[in-house]
């Protein structure tokens, strides 16, 4: 059951109690808060399985999907659908946050620690760079959420979005770059305001 992350990567690990096999009876699912965090657990032909609650798509909870017997899980808003063996999304975009469990006793524990800094960067970069190609603007905007709730430098995003276009300009130039420098006025005047900051983040891009 035990999906380990190497102990040099992570740090000291976050175990924390997660639920009794009593009260998870095969096929069963439930939505058990931990310090904070909504996980919903799986008893699937495939195991226990536990994951983020709320859907990254649009924070669907995800413990009232549909779950089929190859542990795909679909989400009834939606229709977004992941594999709860390894959080991939099927028809590509944001994943979905699984969770390592581990079997003591009676007993699931799950580990709730967060993964290295530079791992949660990437993978938003990484997932920034799709999103561009894709030109999926509600997949930008939520990762650029993300980058910033990350605590990351936000303006990275917007190095980002020139590096990335620049090239497939006729002459390497458009008026969006001028517009997203006004973009950042506004986000500066506006620094006190965590909403109209993310505004003016995902407007200039």
């Amino acid at each position: 059951m035990t999906h380990a992350l190497k102990q040099d990567e992570i740090g000291e690990r976050n175990w924390q109690r997660l639920i009794s096999l009593a009260e998870l009876e095969p096929g069963s699912v439930k939505l058990v808060r931990v310090t904070g965090k909504q996980i919903a657990v799986f008893n699937t032909p495939d195991g226990i399985r536990a994951c983020d609650n709320r859907c990254p798509h649009e924070g669907y909870p995800l413990s009232e999907g549909s779950l089929s017997p190859d542990c795909v899980l679909t989400c009834n808003w939606h229709n977004w659908k992941f594999n709860l063996n390894t959080g991939d999304n099927l028809l590509g975009g944001d994943r979905l946050r699984t969770y390592p469990l581990e079997l003591r006793g009676d007993e699931v524990w799950v580990d709730i620690t967060d993964l290295p800094y530079q791992q949660r960067y990437t993978a938003v970069i990484d997932s920034l760079h799709d999103a561009f190609d894709d030109y999926s603007y509600d997949r930008i905007a939520r990762e650029i959420a993300r980058l910033v709730r990350l605590g990351a430098d936000p303006f990275d995003v917007l190095r980002l979005a020139i590096d990335w276009s620049w090239q497939k300009m006729e002459f390497g130039w458009t008026h969006a770059y001028a517009g997203m420098a006004d973009w950042i006025t506004l986000y500066q005047e506006n620094r006190r305001n965590e909403e109209l900051k993310l505004v003016c983040l995902v407007e200039s891009v």
